[in-house]
């Protein structure tokens, strides 16, 4: 199941291409960021929105002027799969838009809007389960809006083709929903309670602006932001997206602001209460609803000016949108914050030019079953990935056997602890990776630095296999 999607898609092109994972990952992003998201949420617009010449324009510029999706993801590796989850959200929203009748005429029949809606969203499961339940989030006001002239005035022509097939779907997807949020909610609340770290001023302003975490707010966005929310209100049609859209950024709010409690957790928990993954989804609305705003704009100048013109005059528009996003504080801070994640220079955030060729010569310098002991907040376990090679710890929060545990925490004892040598006996592991002192997070507090990788070149029982500037290979031969 998850992540699926994300490692078929890479995998396949790694195939294609013959290339190593990390370079099919890195083309697997480029991608989703630069042509997937884009496309998804043209065509959301398309259907939704309804958008003039100008709307279509401006839903590229508009789409990659978020600070919160897709650049803060792409720079977040083990979120990959909810990168792609997101990216492909817009589409199964469209298809559920247009199952649920929210169109005068919609493209698809009934049947096959169903039909698709549960492929899609099968398929947007399998990139990050995720994304498709914030999908459901997004839909539930629209799924009522569906069915209220029917419930309330039996009006028959204000629901979608067959009533009892329009209740049935409706009815079946506003009682699973609200329960498949709730399980899985409940099943990771335990870790997803976190401190507020923004006054409840500045976060109400962060939804409205449409940024997060402290960011600076892009104008164009913001501005769009406004202007479509109120658009919203005044269409009936839309109106329903108007509490889509209070839903997520309720969410949000609580994760920023609000302490942990069980009313906030029921909107954040689904999301680990990380308000980097909220404000992630919520792009999802707030790109469409900005479109709307400034495509309402352009419509208001496009009436009193010829076709051509107009046409002009929105590509004109599209260009000083652009240029405010580029230049604004926002999209620079990103950009900085996000190139430090990739940049492959001794200062790297992951791995440097030495840690990485080390790692590289893995396939000539240990066994093809060696098994490697490693501190993965340094990069520790790329062996896994870029050389083929076992790691006792293949991510940081990942729970692992005793025995690894006991190496992470005593390894440089080997040669004074017989239990060491019992752990490097059980887990296999008779190769240490011993990183530049460089950490990503602090994950297992007093645990997370791994001392039992501290200090191998003092240590006996230690042999140097390889190395490349500060990052080193040992053998344990305390332990033959």
């Amino acid at each position: 199941f998850y992540p699926a999607a994300w490692h078929d898609w890479a995998g396949f092109a790694m195939q294609l291409s013959g290339t190593d994972a990390l370079v099919a990952s890195q083309a697997c992003t480029l991608a989703i960021v630069f042509v997937v998201w884009p496309l998804s949420m043209a065509w959301l617009v398309e259907v939704v929105v309804r958008p003039s010449t100008a709307g279509r324009i401006l839903v590229g510029v508009l789409a990659l002027s978020s600070v919160s999706f897709p650049l803060t993801l792409a720079g977040w590796g083990t979120l990959y799969p909810n990168l792609l989850g997101i990216a492909l959200a817009p589409v199964l929203f469209t298809v559920a838009w247009d199952a649920l009748g929210r169109d005068d005429h919609p493209a698809l029949g009934l049947g096959s809007a169903i039909t698709m809606a549960a492929l899609t969203g099968a398929a947007v499961a399998l990139a990050h389960p995720n994304a498709a339940l914030s999908v459901g989030l997004f839909l539930f006001p629209v799924a009522i809006a569906a069915v209220w002239p029917l419930v309330r005035r039996g009006d028959l022509r204000a629901v979608r083709g067959s009533a009892a097939w329009t209740l049935t779907v409706a009815a079946g997807f506003l009682v699973a929903f609200p329960v498949a949020w709730y399980v899985l909610g409940d099943a990771i609340a335990a870790g997803s309670v976190r401190d507020p770290f923004l006054e409840p001023g500045r976060a109400l302003g962060e939804v409205v602006a449409g940024t997060s975490i402290g960011r600076p707010p892009v104008p164009s966005l913001a501005i769009g932001l406004v202007a479509g929310l109120v658009v919203l209100a005044a269409t009936a049609r839309l109106r329903p997206l108007l509490a889509s859209f209070a839903l997520v950024s309720t969410a949000y709010f609580a994760s920023v602001a609000l302490e942990t409690s069980p009313l906030p957790l029921l909107l954040t928990a689904p999301y680990y209460t990380d308000p980097y993954r909220i404000a992630a989804v919520a792009t999802v609305l707030v790109v469409p609803i900005a479109v709307l705003g400034w495509d309402s704009v352009a419509r208001s100048f496009a009436e009193h000016l010829p076709m051509r013109v107009g046409v002009v005059v929105a590509m004109a528009l599209a260009a000083a949108l652009l240029a405010t996003a580029v230049a604004s504080d926002g999209m620079r801070g990103l950009r900085d914050e996000v190139r430090k994640r990739f940049v492959a220079d001794p200062t790297a955030w992951l791995l440097t030019p030495d840690e990485r060729a080390l790692i590289e010569r893995l396939p000539d310098t240990t066994p093809d079953d060696a098994v490697l002991v490693v501190n993965p907040s340094q990069g520790g376990s790329l062996a896994y990935a870029i050389a083929d090679r076992r790691v006792t710890h293949y991510y940081m929060n990942t729970p692992v056997a005793p025995a690894a545990e006991y190496l992470a925490l005593h390894l440089r004892d080997a040669a004074t602890d017989p239990a060491v040598c019992a752990a490097v006996a059980e887990t296999g592991a008779h190769h240490a990776l011993a990183l530049e002192p460089f950490e990503i997070e602090a994950v297992y507090e007093s645990e997370t630095s791994h001392p039992g990788l501290h200090g191998l070149d003092a240590a006996p029982g230690f042999e140097v296999v390889d190395s490349e500037g500060a990052a080193t290979l040992y053998r344990v031969t305390a332990c033959d």
